[in-house]
C-alpha cells in the first residue's frame, strides 16, 4: 500500500511549484443583489418561523404580502400572517426611500418604525412587534440563485 502512495505524493509535490506559479488569486463571487421592492411588488407569498436568539422555535406561519408604490412615492406592503396557533394578523408597512439606500417608514396606524434594507443577497426587515412593548423582530431574508424566492 505504501508504494502506491509514495509515487502520487512524489508526483503531487513535484506539480505543486508550477501551480502555485500559474495560480491567480481567486476572484471573489458576488453575491447577486436585488432590488427588495422590486421582489415584493405583487403578490408574494412565504413561511416562517419565529426563532428566538437560543435558537428555540415558538411558531411557524405562512404569509401573503401584496406591495406596492402610492401616488406619495411610498411602498406599501400589506402582509396577512397566519401563525400556526391559529392567529390571524394583518400588518401594513408604509416606506419610503431614506436616500442612503434604505427604506425607512412606519406599521400603518402606529408610530413604530420600520426599516428595510439589502445588503448582497440578504434582505433585513426591522421592526417593534405591534402591543409588545419590548417586541422586536429582524427578519433575513436570503435571496435563492435562481432569483425567485427567499429564505
Amino acid at each position: 500500500m505504501m508504494h502506491r502512495i509514495r509515487p502520487l505524493l512524489v508526483i503531487g509535490l513535484a506539480l505543486s511549484p508550477a501551480a502555485c506559479a500559474m495560480a491567480r488569486a481567486p476572484v471573489p463571487q458576488v453575491p447577486p443583489g436585488f432590488d427588495a421592492t422590486e421582489f415584493f411588488t405583487g403578490a408574494t407569498r412565504g413561511e416562517g418561523a419565529l426563532t428566538y436568539r437560543s435558537g428555540k422555535t415558538d411558531q411557524t406561519f405562512s404569509v401573503m404580502s401584496e406591495g406596492s408604490w402610492n401616488a406619495d412615492g411610498e411602498f406599501v406592503l400589506k402582509q396577512i400572517i397566519e401563525w400556526s396557533d391559529g392567529d390571524r394578523q394583518l400588518r401594513t408597512f408604509v416606506l419610503s426611500p431614506d436616500g442612503e439606500g434604505r427604506l425607512t417608514g412606519y406599521f400603518a396606524g402606529s408610530e413604530d418604525e420600520v426599516s428595510l434594507w439589502v445588503e448582497w443577497d440578504t434582505a433585513y426587515l426591522e421592526h417593534r412587534l405591534p402591543g409588545l412593548p419590548f417586541g422586536y423582530i429582524r427578519q433575513e431574508m436570503v435571496l435563492s440563485a435562481d432569483g425567485r424566492s427567499l429564505a
